[in-house]
């Protein structure tokens, strides 16, 4: 039943994104309602108004599952984005992200304004470079910026997304670089 539940909701929410007809001006209880709120769009008027009906008829009736989990529910409305987020599209996979996902600069030394590519691209564009043993020319990945990431900015990097051992294999690299530098080092046969 919770399938079939699932199943109608997604149909339904298909059915609003791609009909182009819909118009919230031929719509009395989204007129009545954006009246007085004028924060929700129609989409989000039209979204909001479908799993409010869906969660609420008979035959989906969510809360008589015993197996249901309530944590589930949340993330499943979370994923359909009842409640509006700011978002912004990543540049790299282009699919609209959270704005916290774009935050900050990783260094004092990026030539951008604001980042275009989420925090997630720029955590794989560091794993990759390093994975090729590229640690000395970890730059940002944001179009036009040449920024180079030092130790902090990849270390930052690294551990935000709980990468612990490539955290390890950069240090010790960087570590194995700087001692070969140095004239009096040698290593041992």
């Amino acid at each position: 039943m919770k399938f079939e539940c699932r199943q109608q909701l997604n149909q339904m929410t298909n059915a609003i994104t791609m009909d182009n007809n819909y118009d919230p001006r031929n719509d009395n209880e989204f007129r009545k309602i954006s009246h007085d709120d004028q924060s929700e769009t129609a989409p989000q008027f039209a979204m909001r108004r479908l799993v409010k009906r869906t969660i609420n008829k008979p035959s989906c009736n969510i809360d008589s599952d015993p197996n249901h989990d309530i944590s589930q529910e949340q993330n499943e409305q979370q994923s359909l984005n009842i409640h509006h987020r700011p978002s912004r599209q990543c540049a790299v996979h282009m699919e609209d992200q959270p704005f916290d996902q774009f935050e900050k600069r990783y260094s004092e030394q990026c030539q951008h304004k604001e980042r275009t590519i989420c925090d997630m691209c720029v955590y794989s564009n560091v794993e990759a470079a390093l994975k090729d043993m590229q640690i000395t020319s970890l730059t940002c990945p944001e179009p036009g910026c040449q920024a180079v990431f030092g130790y902090n900015e990849v270390c930052e990097i690294l551990l935000k997304n709980n990468n612990q051992v490539l955290f390890e294999l950069y240090d010790r690299q960087l570590t194995h670089q700087h001692l070969e530098q140095m004239s009096e080092f040698m290593w041992c046969p």
